[in-house]
């Protein structure tokens, strides 16, 4: 059995690897749950349909235009784990708030939704 623990993740948008820094995030989606009460206590639980997410930061080069990124819809978007695990999205979007931000930690933040992601 292998010591090794989820530490990079890589983020493609339609096959192209973004130079993402350390701590993208990853949201797959899918349903979620929530307890319902009555005034006996609770009794169960209702099921609401969830988004996915996956947000990075960027690093900014030259020659990178901020639009194929910001008016990306349609989008296949794959989040891969350095442990092997890789969540594909189909049909994501990014909700076009790219921000950009300058400085030692500069780089841009962007954020990508859509249907619940397949594990593949």
């Amino acid at each position: 059995m292998s010591l090794k623990r989820f530490g990079r993740a890589f983020v493609r948008v339609n096959g192209q690897l973004l130079e993402s820094e350390p701590g993208a995030e990853c949201d797959t989606g899918g349903v979620t749950r929530s307890p319902r009460a009555s005034d006996t206590g609770t009794v169960g639980f209702s099921e609401e349909t969830r988004h996915g997410t996956v947000t990075c930061k960027i690093l900014f080069k030259p020659g990178q235009v901020l639009g194929s990124l910001k008016d990306a819809d349609d989008a296949t978007v794959t989040f891969e784990c350095d442990t092997g695990q890789r969540y594909v999205g189909s049909q994501w979007w990014c909700t076009g708030e790219t921000r950009l931000a300058g400085g030692s930690s500069g780089g841009v933040q962007v954020e990508f939704h859509g249907p619940e992601m397949e594990e593949s």
